[in-house]
């Protein structure tokens, strides 16, 4: 394959690895945010385990039944709507004026983890050149 060719074939697989990147980093920043949360929001610790129980129970319980989507019916725009929702999901954590809207927010951000990685890693699949 032509040097040219073959880092055009690329840019979509840099792409994806740079979105994926950034749902991983949105999933790994929670924990890093708690004791931030527990200060700002006065929570016990009970409250803090249930913001991380949203976001596992939503971005890995419910992944699947987005694995399965995406396996009966092509939904290309699960890949920027999980993006946006697990990237604009973190960065709004620090506007959260209750502890409910910070539960909200989180359980979005981790639907948005969820809906990105099975499309995403069908993504790959396909942008992937064969050797």
């Amino acid at each position: 394959m032509p040097e040219q060719e073959q880092s055009f074939v690329n840019k979509p697989l840099i792409l994806l690895a740079l979105s994926h990147l950034t749902t991983d980093l949105s999933q790994g920043a929670l924990p890093i945010l708690l004791p931030f949360f527990k200060n700002a929001f006065d929570l016990s610790y009970t409250q803090i385990g249930l913001i991380v129980l949203a976001q596992n129970f939503t971005s890995s319980v419910i992944q699947p039944f987005f694995g399965y989507m995406t396996d009966r019916y092509r939904l290309l725009w699960l890949v920027p709507t999980g993006l946006l929702l697990s990237g604009m999901g973190m960065a709004t954590t620090g506007f959260a004026t209750s502890y409910a809207l910070l539960l909200m927010i989180v359980i979005s951000t981790g639907l948005g983890i969820a809906a990105f990685h099975p499309q995403g890693a069908k993504a790959a699949y396909l942008v992937t050149p064969s050797n």
